[in-house]
């Protein structure tokens, strides 16, 4: 099975995985096999008449991904077997010109949505413990992993994940939620009081 790799939304339909450029072209992985039985899958530069053109790195066993916004790199989130989510994974990036990838997080990190900030050198991501505590704490990071990840929101017992950034970088916006029911709020860029997305 092949992913398309075309950017830049990434979004969940039971199991599809849609993913939407910026002028409107959609593709889709038709069976993105969530679970820690997860095959290698093959990530596949296509064109739009469906033709394959390219492979793009290594197998991975990722089932999620984020193409960074100049299409040169992605963020991928590979299965871990001590995971208390399959939505959830060790945070890899890999780079699409050097078929070469490397860790983000490690260890009893797992990391969920990762997301591209618009200069394409740092993502947001959310962590949590192997554990299975309830908290998630979205953090920020730059790509290369030559920082360690600075903790940007963090609310005892609530589980925060990025969606996406605003294209000028001022907003952040995140899921929030302490059950399967969650809500969407905007995090400012600068630092600041959160504010319901939709007031």
């Amino acid at each position: 099975m092949s992913v398309w790799v075309l950017p830049k939304v990434l979004i969940w339909l039971s199991t599809v995985v849609v993913v939407v450029s910026d002028n409107g072209v959609l593709a889709f992985s038709s069976d993105p096999g969530l679970g820690i039985d997860a095959p290698d899958r093959q990530l596949t530069w296509m064109d739009r008449a469906g033709k394959a053109l390219d492979i793009a790195g290594a197998r991975t066993s990722a089932a999620r991904l984020r193409l960074s916004p100049d299409g040169a790199r992605v963020a991928l989130l590979e299965v871990m077997t001590t995971s208390p989510s399959p939505a959830g994974g060790a945070l890899w990036v890999m780079d699409l010109t050097r078929n070469v990838k490397q860790p983000l997080t490690s260890g009893s990190t797992v990391a969920l949505s990762p997301t591209w900030l618009p200069t394409g050198e740092r993502l947001l991501f959310g962590v949590r413990s192997t554990t299975g505590e309830s908290t998630t704490t979205i953090v920020e990071q730059v790509a290369s992993g030559a920082t360690p990840a600075r903790a940007v929101l963090e609310q005892a017992g609530y589980s925060l994940t990025p969606v996406d950034a605003s294209a000028d970088g001022k907003w952040t916006v995140y899921l929030s939620g302490r059950t399967t029911v969650r809500s969407l709020f905007a995090l400012p860029g600068s630092g600041g009081t959160p504010a319901p997305y939709l007031a």
